[in-house]
């Protein structure tokens, strides 16, 4: 068996805006509403391999005004430079 994730964070703008989208999304997928607080929402996904969660969470002010370019370099965490 290969690696599970076991939580992802998402940043959006206005995650409030974003609920409706990610809601439907992930309850089609089995994920539970957990979460509603200040910093956004968290779904919950329990299988037999254990609990897995995705947030929506607001963006920083930096990267609320930064517009997305997928293609555009990324700091690397720690420990996975190249």
């Amino acid at each position: 068996m290969r690696g599970l994730v076991h939580h992802v964070d998402l940043t959006a703008r206005d995650p409030i805006r974003s609920f409706p989208l990610y809601d439907a999304v992930l309850t089609a997928l089995g994920y539970r509403l957990e979460r509603k607080n200040q910093r956004g929402f968290g779904w919950e996904l329990d299988t037999p391999s254990g609990s897995h969660s995705i947030d929506i969470v607001r963006a920083s002010e930096d990267g609320a005004e930064r517009r997305h370019d997928r293609y555009s370099p990324r700091p690397s965490p720690p420990g996975m430079e190249s």
